[in-house]
């Protein structure tokens, strides 16, 4: 409000609705102020959220990756296993093999021997 012209004082009531007028202009200011302030904050928390869901894409892929990937490395090994462990019990069946034929040949060689030996001893002993 405008001061009165005249010289005489305002009145209670002027004083008064200049006083809640005053009042409501700075709680007005602060209510602008307080809703920009939480536009500024719903907008971070929009950004924040499509970010959050870009990141968890995101990390949802690189996992069925990283997955897709592991399996893989988890098959050739048990490729390569299962190749070597034939390989090994091929070996295995050629030693024992290789042993059983040696045992089997010293074995003819000492009967033999030992045939002749007691044969020799016979026939000493019988003449």
């Amino acid at each position: 409000m405008e001061k009165p012209v005249s010289g005489k004082p305002p009145s209670k009531e002027e004083i008064l609705l200049e006083w809640f007028l005053a009042d409501s202009k700075e709680i007005v200011t602060e209510l602008k102020e307080a809703v920009a302030s939480a536009t500024a904050v719903r907008e971070s928390v929009i950004e924040a959220a499509g970010n959050l869901g870009l990141t968890v894409g995101t990390a949802q892929e690189e996992l069925v990756h990283a997955h897709r990937a592991l399996v893989e490395v988890i098959r050739e090994a048990e490729s390569k296993q299962r190749s070597s462990m034939d390989r090994f019990h091929q070996q295995s069946r050629k030693s024992v093999e290789g042993v059983v034929t040696r045992c089997l040949i010293i074995a003819g060689v000492c009967a033999g021997m030992g045939g002749a030996i007691g044969g020799a001893v016979a026939a000493f002993f019988l003449r």
